[in-house]
């Protein structure tokens, strides 16, 4: 755990100076480079139950808000459409996009009438994937829909504001059962290492799910959700890793690797890390996130602020923030071997043959540690090494939940 400790330690005190926001009210930064495609993410924050675990942007639903919200999406994908962005793939979550289905169907229908979309992902809960919203999904172009169940374990479910009996949970099973087969993917979220959660806990869950003809299964750790500055990397324990490890024995070999946390029985279907496979992409909805040109912008937080602001023809940021060379090379290292592969011809055509100076110390540190192999003119994640960058990315993932919270200052 030594060498874990270390480096997200290291980590911290380096990432801090760049995760800093500036308030901006005009959109002068936020167009696309002339060449550029990218991923359009959408937003939709409204949840039937608020879950206590979950750090992104939600509200409790309220169906008058909800309908003027989907409206206004409507109006700010007009909006960057007239800026000149382009999109090949879309990946809507939230929140619970699944809450107003009528106007999610409405919503995709638009988009795909603005962009050829390759790829299309959309996150649900268990109770909503009935019958017809399966079949509209599908007619409406959805490639992969995401499930979040999170855990069979009711006492986990109580604690977290998720309340299951034991028919509502063969209910859930049931429904997942039947949706697996209608979309090319069908992934299931899973979340370990809550409080007190034992090996056997773990091994009746993964039971389940290897029962069901899943396609896909991400298993996140549970994520720190609060002030990143009073972080330490001491909630790292040896529980964690040591029910990780249990977990990709138990899923192999049913299941590949696609990343340290994502586990899939094909390999041509999208992620929820859609970061991984888009460098760069675009966020629209309250709440939402963007990085391309080198910036990162975040939308306002405010329901009602980001409806009148996109009413008026606006684009309703609330603040940006600037990566330099070495934050975004940075940045492609760790997204590159989380993902299994840093391709050296890609780096250098992005930044220049000498972007190895940037990070040579870290390739030499994770070298030492035999968490990285280098064959030709590629850098291969090593298996030893997957824990070590699933703790990496789950950090990067708490100084996002950082940058939210800044966001919403920067919003009111």
């Amino acid at each position: 755990m030594l060498a874990e400790t270390i480096v997200t330690h290291v980590l911290t005190r380096q990432a801090r100076p760049y995760f800093r926001l500036k308030p901006v009210k005009e959109s002068v930064l936020f167009k696309p480079d002339r060449h550029g495609k990218y991923l359009l993410y959408i937003h939709i924050p409204f949840c039937e139950n608020i879950c206590t675990y979950c750090s992104f942007f939600k509200v409790k639903y309220s169906k008058g808000q909800a309908v003027s919200y989907f409206k206004a999406l409507k109006k700010e994908l007009s909006l960057i459409k007239k800026l000149g962005f382009s999109f090949d793939d879309l990946y809507i979550g939230g929140g619970t996009p699944t809450v107003l289905p009528e106007a999610l169907f409405s919503l995709l229908d638009f988009i795909r009438s603005l962009w050829a979309l390759k790829q299309v992902s959309v996150e649900t809960i268990p109770h909503h994937l009935t019958g017809d919203n399966l079949k509209r999904l599908k007619e409406c172009g959805v490639n992969r829909l995401s499930v979040g169940v999170q855990t069979f374990n009711k006492g986990f479910l109580d604690r977290f504001n998720r309340w299951m009996n034991k028919s509502d949970m063969e209910e859930v099973k049931i429904k997942i059962k039947g949706a697996c087969g209608i979309f090319d993917t069908l992934n299931v979220d899973m979340i370990f290492n809550f409080q007190n959660q034992t090996l056997s806990m773990l091994d009746a869950e993964i039971n389940i799910l290897k029962e069901l003809p899943l396609d896909q299964i991400t298993y996140y750790p549970l994520m720190y959700n609060g002030n990143l500055l009073k972080f330490t990397p001491r909630g790292y324990s040896r529980r964690e890793k040591r029910l990780y490890r249990y977990i990709t024995e138990k899923l192999s070999p049913e299941y590949s690797m696609t990343t340290p946390w994502n586990f899939s029985r094909n390999h041509h279907g999208m992620i929820d890390e859609y970061i991984i496979t888009h460098d760069e992409y675009v966020g629209i909805g309250a709440g939402s996130f963007s990085y391309f040109n080198g910036h990162f912008f975040t939308h306002t937080f405010s329901i009602d602020d980001y409806i009148k602001r996109v009413n008026e023809s606006v684009i309703p940021l609330a603040g940006y923030g600037f990566f330099n060379k070495k934050a975004r090379i940075k940045y492609d290292l760790l997204i590159r071997l989380f993902s299994g592969m840093l391709d050296k011809t890609e780096m250098k055509r992005k930044y220049g043959r000498f972007f190895l100076l940037y990070i040579w110390k870290e390739l030499l540190f994770l070298l030492l540690l035999r968490t990285i192999t280098i064959r030709g003119g590629r850098i291969y994640s090593a298996a030893r090494g997957n824990y070590l960058f699933l703790l990496l990315m789950r950090h990067f993932f708490s100084f996002v939940n950082y940058f939210r919270e800044l966001s919403k200052k920067l919003s009111h």
